[in-house]
């Protein structure tokens, strides 16, 4: 018997073959505008030129020294890229981006605010989101798609390496 997820669950019944785990706030920053991919390319490891919209991959942001200063999973949007880190991270990452940020038509927005990660792990994972979220799941590793969880807030599911989904508001 299927049961609706609710926020004081943390993990569903041992019988349905998985868990769930809330994982805390995480931040997000949008970077919009003509330059954005370009110019975001310039300052991490990702080749976020090549990525599709609804794909994503994981990157590491630099200094000018090549000291690493954040491992952020970036996502292609139709207007630019989403860049996801842990909590306390966006305010640095952004400040040192706006630092190099002179003509290129762009714009950085902090969209942290209430933000979450919610891990779905186990076999039938995959089965119990199809029946659960209203979008097909990716196909892919590292694909997004954005939709409504079980009655819940918008929120992007993202398809990790290997079995792992991970959810979280836009």
């Amino acid at each position: 018997m299927e049961r609706p997820m609710s926020s004081s669950d943390s993990h569903p019944p041992a019988e349905h073959g998985f868990c769930w785990a809330d994982l805390g706030r995480h931040e997000q920053l949008l970077v919009t505008g003509a330059d954005a991919v370009t110019f975001i390319e310039n300052f991490t490891t990702a080749k976020v030129s090549d990525l599709l919209p609804g794909a994503g991959c994981e990157g590491f942001f630099c200094d000018a020294r090549g000291w690493v200063i954040d491992l952020v999973l970036i996502r292609r949007t139709n207007d630019g890229l989403v860049l996801r880190m842990e909590p306390g991270r966006a305010a640095h990452l952004r400040s040192h981006l706006d630092r190099y940020h002179i003509r290129e038509d762009l714009e950085l927005l902090d969209q942290s605010e209430g933000l979450r990660s919610l891990l779905v792990s186990g076999a039938p994972a995959a089965h119990w989101l199809e029946k659960h979220f209203d979008q097909s799941l990716p196909a892919a590793p590292a694909n997004f798609a954005e939709g409504l969880l079980t009655a819940a807030a918008g929120l992007v599911l993202h398809r990790s390496f290997g079995t792992v989904l991970r959810c979280g508001e836009p």
